[in-house]
């Protein structure tokens, strides 16, 4: 007995021992059977897959009883496409396979399928279920030809185009080409040609995949069996047409959808718009807009704007007047409203008949049409070339002081007057929309508008007609600007107009700007240029007396006395450069070696005066550079001393910098 006892408590020790070393384990298999107990209902799978099962019995029961009441079957089966009524073991079977591709049930299809290969009752639309459900579970495309083309012979009652046609459409919007161009090469062994809607279920495939050489081609091979496409597919082929630009063949198609295009304006979609306008703009690119513009008026199209004026501005290129002419009575009367770039192409058609010009204008301000800065331009053009300033006028009378927008044409108009030769009346304009610039917001962005052109063109009118009030306070809204400032200076002196040149000098010195060497020394030199000598002296004078003369303006005087041959004035400037403590640098000395060189080249006087001038500039302290030895090299002829040969080619040699050609 107690060996007994003692056997039954090791094994109870050793079951003991087991539990506590498996506890884990054993903890995490009860978590896992308690937890699929919760989610699925059922710790047993066996038991959960029979109610499974019978809830999938009991939904294709209830969906049958929908069926039968006509509230499913109708609907999913019998969509309109079918050839043959609905009855017995098959209509079930096809009910089924509705239900099971209304649930994505692919497996269910392909098992009904199974059943129903033999039926003469699957209508296209649950062939091409049944095709689909082929193509989610991967076969092959062969494979799914094999069993479309199988069932097609196996039931010649259903063996017709459009049942094929029908069976097609579905598959071409899944883009499986492979799968779609199989079922259409079993066509020639059923007997059966392709029709029309054979053609558009593969045009607009294709078209969407945006294979247009494919499009182009099944055009053509429709076109060879005489077949007219429908209007679902003359209005891919159109734009495929226009995609590839093909103008001939888009007009074609163009003329095939025909009333699409009859209104455009009472047309919901902006597709037709948007079509005709790819239209206008292929025929632009080739430069046929006449042929186009004949098929829009044939199809009475209604014109939009944008087609107006790509169509305008082809004329204005080609400069077909008789083109714009028809083009402008046209949109007339269609009413095509006009916009600035309009107005503008058909003021630059018009660019000789300022009659017409001034009709435009006024019909452009009467409409409200805001495209004064478009036409500004070339009315200003036109204006310049016929030498009237009539349209010109009308403009003025067309902007608005309160548009910030319109300040460039504002410009381009002042500078018109200006250098027309009516600086009064760029004096006005600049008054009446301009002088009161600064006060406010709007006023500081209009006045910073005003370039740099304008500016001077202000200027140079205000000082023509003795508005200094005007110039003064342009120049005093820019004090610092010397950059500018010198600009407008030698503008005027290019122009030989001294007086202007110095009256906008005496404007800066009245306005309190800064008056630096550069702004005196930029008044001597158009002193100058405009050779005026008394004028450069006395101001020089001035410029001495307030301290301002450096070397380059001692050198600027004395280049116009050289130029006059007044050598012994330009001496005494010499010498008052020295005294003002300015020692006379290469310029000077160049300057003067120059003049001599050119005055009296052939003399020997003047040769021994120029040798004097280069040993005086030696003993200054400057040394001769290559200007130096340029002029001197230039002076030399064929009957030149030989001394005079050997002292110039050994002033080169001694010289540090290198010599140009």
């Amino acid at each position: 007995m107690s060996g007994v006892l003692e056997v039954f408590a090791f094994i109870s020790s050793e079951a003991f021992n087991l539990v506590c070393a498996a506890k884990t384990e054993l903890a995490l298999f009860c978590l896992a059977f308690a937890a699929h107990h919760f989610l699925f209902g059922s710790a047993f799978p066996r038991v959960l897959k029979g109610c499974r099962e019978q809830n999938r019995r009991a939904a294709n029961k209830k969906v049958d009883r929908y069926a039968a009441a006509g509230k499913v079957a109708q609907e999913n089966i019998d969509d309109g496409d079918s050839d043959v009524p609905l009855d017995g073991d098959d209509a079930q079977a096809l009910r089924n396979l509705a239900t099971a591709y209304q649930r994505n049930d692919h497996r269910g299809v392909l098992r009904l399928w199974m059943s129903l290969k033999k039926s003469e009752k699957l209508s296209a639309t649950a062939l091409a279920q049944v095709v689909e459900a082929m193509q989610r579970f991967k076969k092959d495309s062969a494979a799914i030809i094999g069993e479309v083309k199988g069932y097609l012979k196996r039931n010649p009652a259903l063996c017709n185009i459009e049942y094929v046609n029908r069976l097609l459409e579905p598959l071409a919007k899944s883009l499986d080409v492979e799968v779609v161009f199989g079922v259409v090469s079993t066509l020639a062994c059923l007997d059966l040609s392709p029709n029309a809607g054979t053609y558009e279920v593969l045009i607009q495939m294709h078209f969407t995949t945006r294979s247009f050489n494919e499009v182009v081609g099944l055009d053509e091979d429709m076109r060879s069996r005489d077949i007219t496409p429908s209007r679902r597919a003359s209005f891919a082929l159109l734009k495929t047409r226009l995609q590839v630009g093909h103008l001939d063949k888009a007009l074609q198609h163009f003329r095939e959808v025909g009333d699409a295009f009859r209104d455009l304006r009472t047309t919901a979609s902006s597709a037709p718009r948007h079509i005709a306008a790819q239209l206008v703009e292929l025929g632009c690119r080739e430069h046929r807009i006449a042929t186009v513009l004949e098929v829009l008026e044939e199809q009475r199209v209604q014109l939009t704007t944008e087609m107006v004026n790509a169509m305008l501005g082809e004329g204005v290129r080609t400069r077909d007047q008789r083109l714009l002419h028809h083009l402008e009575q046209l949109s007339a009367s269609q009413g095509v409203p006009k916009t600035g770039h309009t107005f503008g192409l058909l003021l630059r058609s018009h660019g000789n008949d300022l009659t017409r010009m001034e009709e435009l204008l006024k019909e452009m301000e009467a409409s409200g049409v805001d495209g004064i800065s478009e036409v500004t331009p070339i009315v200003l053009s036109a204006c310049t070339g016929l030498g009237d300033s009539t349209s010109a006028d009308q403009l003025c009378k067309m902007l608005c002081p309160e548009q910030v927008a319109q300040v460039p044409a504002l410009m381009s108009l002042i500078r018109f007057y200006a250098e027309a030769g009516q600086p009064e009346k760029a004096c006005e304009l600049y008054e009446a929309h301009m002088a009161g610039c600064g006060r406010t917001f709007a006023d500081t962005k209009r006045r910073t508008l005003i370039d740099t052109r304008s500016e001077k063109a202000i200027v140079a009118a205000a000082l023509q007609c003795g508005r200094r009030d005007i110039a003064g306070s342009l120049l005093e809204a820019m004090p610092s600007d010397t950059a500018k400032h010198i600009a407008m200076i030698r503008h005027c002196a290019a122009r030989g107009s001294l007086n202007e040149a110095m009256q906008a000098f005496q404007a800066l010195e009245a306005s309190g700007a800064d008056l630096t060497h550069s702004l005196w020394n930029t008044a001597l030199d158009a002193c100058v240029e405009c050779r005026d000598l008394k004028r450069a002296e006395e101001l020089m004078r001035r410029m001495e007396s307030a301290g301002v003369a450096d070397a380059v303006s001692f050198n600027t005087l004395i280049k116009a006395h050289l130029r006059r041959e007044h050598y012994g004035r330009a001496r005494d400037i010499m010498d008052d450069m020295r005294k003002a403590g300015c020692t006379p640098n290469h310029v000077t000395y160049n300057e003067f070696i120059n003049a001599l060189v050119r005055s009296e080249r052939d003399s020997r006087r003047g040769q021994d005066a120029v040798w004097e001038v280069v040993e005086e500039m030696k003993a200054s302290g400057v040394r001769p550079n290559r200007i130096t030895c340029s002029i001197l090299l230039k002076s030399l002829r064929a009957k030149s001393p030989f001394g005079d040969v050997m002292r110039t080619m050994e002033l080169t040699d001694t010289m540090d910098e290198p010599m140009d050609e």
